[in-house]
């Protein structure tokens, strides 16, 4: 057990990949529902994965594999007017090639519940001039672009000497052990723009400063850096926005405490105030 708190920041790091087991039939599916697509449907590009997974911020609560498939223009007219049907024609798809796995049809994707790992299949048209267009939770569509968002925490990630990727990944980390309030990619694109410009010290002082302007943050409205127009943060209700804000606030009380003790050499008491933070699921001191 560790007496330095970087040290344990590693650690706890370290924790937030999937397991041999995930990682093998993540892959497999993957492979799998690629063959799958081109065989059953005229396909645009060949299934590629995006979201976390691809972004390299995945971390060991987010068991979910997002999947993208463009299909050509084709079948353009057929669902113009109705994504909903487009992802339940997927849906159905999917589940005579999985007879013996829950699959359902979310606002968004296909979800396809394998045990270890859960993969979302995001049906997709291509957008002029770039980006895709999917499914908006009604019966539309909206844009998004993931190989943007891909490039654009990539480059962010070199500039900060890859250091942002695990800070994302450790602020994850904390979301995941306070349910989830906030959406994995709402959360990476709150963290990258905090971060730019600033650089990012070691971990226990980079995530105290996260959590203490996250607050500021989530109670404005945030458009996806891509067209600056579409609002990636319009899934909370103000009580939901509320409720995050209220968790963050107190969860940053705890870090910067937990920074004062660790500054001040009282690495014990810092240990046990990161405990709060991370809900009794940061490395235990000693």
């Amino acid at each position: 057990m560790p007496t330095d708190v970087v040290v344990a920041f590693n650690e706890l790091l370290g924790r937030q990949g999937l397991t041999a087991l995930q990682l093998q039939t993540a892959n497999e599916r993957i492979t799998d529902i690629r063959a799958y697509f081109a065989a059953s449907l005229q396909m645009q590009q060949p299934v590629f994965t995006i979201g976390s997974a691809n972004r390299g911020t995945m971390v060991a609560g987010e068991r979910d594999i997002d999947l993208m498939a463009v299909v050509t223009d084709f079948y353009a007219n057929q669902y113009r007017t109705d994504s909903r049907q487009f992802l339940y024609d997927v849906r159905t798809l999917l589940a005579r090639r999985y007879p013996r796995t829950d699959v359902g049809a979310r606002q968004l994707a296909v979800v396809l519940d394998f045990n270890v790992i859960r993969t979302e299949v995001v049906p997709a048209f291509t957008r002029n001039p770039n980006g895709y267009w999917i499914a908006n939770g009604r019966q539309g569509w909206k844009g998004t672009n993931p190989p943007y968002h891909a490039q654009l925490v990539g480059q962010a990630d070199a500039l900060h000497g890859q250091r942002l990727k695990p800070l994302v990944r450790l602020i994850k980390a904390w979301n995941v052990v306070h349910a989830l309030r906030l959406r994995s990619f709402h959360l990476e694109m709150l963290v990258k723009r905090m971060w730019d410009g600033n650089a990012i010290g070691v971990w226990p002082a980079a995530v105290a400063g996260t959590l203490r302007v996250l607050g500021g943050w989530v109670n404005q409205s945030f458009t996806d850096p891509w067209d600056n127009v579409t609002r990636i943060d319009d899934y909370l209700s103000a009580n939901e926005r509320a409720q995050a804000v209220r968790t963050i606030n107190e969860s940053a009380a705890a870090a910067t405490t937990a920074e004062q003790h660790r500054l001040a050499g009282r690495i014990p008491a810092a240990f046990e105030r990161w405990q709060v933070v991370y809900r009794h699921t940061f490395p235990a001191y000693g």
